[in-house]
């Protein structure tokens, strides 16, 4: 097999990323948990893929079809180097779904959107972005987000003790420390 020119960087950064806490404790977990068992056989569109962890998650998982869109960038050129060298049937599209303009003709059973409403920058993009990401959706499928907040308790067998250096409530442009507990212990910071 012929070797890209991006190999070395995208072994390096996924060994890196596969091991990160955040990815493997948090959020592959609260996946797991909330809709590991409708994954199998389903079509799944995963927007903001960004390297393409969790759509190679979700191919794992069993999904029968995966796309993942994001912008174009080093990102996504990740994800595709990594279907290059490991193939998961995964195809990679540069999409952005906060334009107007957006034409899709793809049909998907769940809509995976990760870390993607919290950049909308004002609510008119937010609701393009929202009907765009409807447009996906065959009938009877849904839409699946993540938008962390370090007050909500990640899921049930988890949660987060949120500490700042002042007596108030933290507010925009304060340092905020989450410490994430699982069965009573500290996992990580």
């Amino acid at each position: 097999m012929q070797q890209s020119p991006l190999s070395n960087i995208s072994t390096e950064y996924i060994n890196y990323i596969e091991s990160a806490k955040d990815r493997n404790i948090v959020f592959k977990e609260t996946i797991i948990n909330e809709i590991g068992d409708v994954i199998k056989d389903k079509s799944i569109c995963d927007v903001q893929c960004f390297d393409g962890y969790f759509t190679r998650l979700f191919k794992i998982l069993g999904a029968r079809e995966i796309v993942g869109y994001d912008l174009p960038g080093n990102m996504l050129e990740v994800a595709k180097e990594v279907e290059f060298t490991t193939p998961f049937g995964i195809n990679y599209i540069e999409q952005d779904f906060s334009l107007k303009d957006f034409k899709n003709t793809s049909k998907f059973d769940i809509v995976f959107c990760p870390f993607l409403l919290n950049f909308a920058k004002d609510q008119e993009t937010l609701k393009i972005t929202l009907t765009n990401l409807k447009s996906l959706l065959n009938p009877g499928g849904f839409i699946f987000g993540i938008n962390a907040s370090p007050f909500t308790p990640v899921h049930s067998k988890m949660y987060n003790i949120v500490t700042t250096s002042q007596s108030k409530k933290p507010t925009d442009g304060d340092i905020v420390t989450r410490n994430h507990i699982k069965d009573g212990d500290p996992i990580f910071s």
